[in-house]
């Protein structure tokens, strides 16, 4: 399309089912029409890690952090490239740097429980659960927190910090809650954006969280490669 508005709804669209080098071609008239957006510069460094892009992707977070040193969604970008590489101290210190930005972060949370084992600290953990306390939280990023949030309980074992009237959670009050809610992307991709395949974190925290026991099935809302 030639509306770069147009493009760039369609471009995520692509992002969203995998698409990720059709989607940049269709996202690159958004970022040429106003090159001082940062949250537009954050989005297509989301499609080129999907790409498995990391340089180009590194170059658009950045490019988005020097328009807006706030930019959460850049900020947690590089945390997502830290820990594609293995640099998970790194990537722990951009998922806190997300946080201070943007403390209801449910993606950074899980991402943070990801590169640390589930190890947040008490005021990490007592942030997570007074946020998914909130009957304000869209379903979709309550069931992300969720998992970040029992995949915490269970690796610090602080049910001492769990708000008044909620029941520790366990393996399977963490499937059977997360479940009752509706299926999304945000569940099988790290952040909920593009840039994620293979085994989605929600699986492997079960799996890292509790040995031996099945992961409830995440098939629905897997995302597809690279295309």
């Amino acid at each position: 399309p030639d509306d770069p508005e147009a493009a760039g709804a369609l471009a995520l669209a692509l992002g969203q089912l995998g698409y990720y080098r059709r989607a940049i071609r269709l996202f690159q008239p958004v970022i040429d029409a106003d090159p001082s957006v940062a949250e537009n510069w954050a989005a297509i460094g989301r499609l080129y890690l999907g790409a498995r892009d990391f340089d180009a992707a590194r170059a658009a977070f950045d490019t988005a952090l020097a328009r807006d040193p706030r930019c959460a969604e850049a900020t947690f970008g590089l945390a997502r490239i830290h820990t594609f590489l293995g640099g998970l101290d790194l990537a722990a210190e951009m998922c806190r740097k997300t946080l201070e930005i943007d403390p209801e972060n449910f993606e950074a949370y899980g991402q943070l429980c990801e590169v640390t084992g589930g190890r947040l600290s008490d005021a990490e953990l007592s942030r997570l659960a007074a946020g998914t306390s909130r009957p304000s939280v869209p379903a979709d990023r309550l069931s992300i927190g969720l998992f970040a949030l029992g995949d915490a309980y269970h690796r610090s074992n602080e049910m001492r910090l769990l708000p008044p009237g909620r029941a520790p959670m366990t393996p399977r009050s963490c499937s059977t809650t997360a479940q009752s809610y509706p299926p999304t992307t945000g569940l099988s991709r790290s952040g909920g954006s593009p840039g994620w395949s293979g085994p989605s974190r929600a699986d492997r925290m079960w799996r890292n969280s509790f040995p031996g026991r099945r992961p409830f099935s995440l098939s629905a809302c897997r995302a597809p490669g690279p295309r």
